[in-house]
């Protein structure tokens, strides 16, 4: 999960084909990509492309898919209001949301309602194995941000023992 963009700051795509060439090379079997769009060190509305590419990528090597889609508001937020990181957390752990073909429909109807990337509600991608595709105790989980201060709240949200937020 993290960060889906070349802004560079958080994260960059090509650290995410990285990650995901390590998968293919370790020959992963489930592997589902929980994306965060941008739209702060990138342009509001550059999603589609980037995740496009991925989506492209993934299919390429043959393995994994795009399982959610959420705006950095939801899944990056470092002020302590849990309700957006509570949001977000649950589309990825009990994959509760409005569900779609691709992910590229979660970003076009967003815009339709004149939401840009960083606002953009969590969402799913339908999956080949919605039980799969929830994040649940014993999974593997990579937040592959770069930087620390957006993504340690939602961190702590998984791993934390004493968490109780919600």
């Amino acid at each position: 999960m993290g960060l889906v963009s070349d802004g560079g700051v958080h994260s960059h795509i090509e650290h995410l084909k990285a990650l995901i060439n390590l998968a293919n090379d370790s020959k992963i079997e489930n592997l589902f990509i929980h994306t965060f769009l941008d739209g702060r060190d990138v342009p509001p509305r550059s999603a589609i492309p980037y995740l496009k590419e991925i989506d492209y990528y993934l299919k390429k090597k043959g393995i994994g898919e795009i399982s959610s889609v959420s705006g950095r508001y939801y899944s990056m937020d470092r002020d302590n209001r849990w309700d957006r990181v509570k949001k977000s957390y649950d589309t990825l752990v009990y994959r509760i949301g409005e569900k779609f073909k691709t992910a590229a429909d979660i970003v076009e109807r967003s815009y339709s309602n004149d939401i840009n990337d960083e606002f953009v509600i969590p969402s799913l991608v339908r999956s080949r194995d919605e039980e799969k595709a929830k994040i649940k105790t014993g999974d593997s989980v990579i937040f592959f941000n770069f930087r620390p201060d957006r993504a340690r709240q939602f961190t702590r949200a998984f791993i934390s023992e004493s968490f109780n937020e919600f």
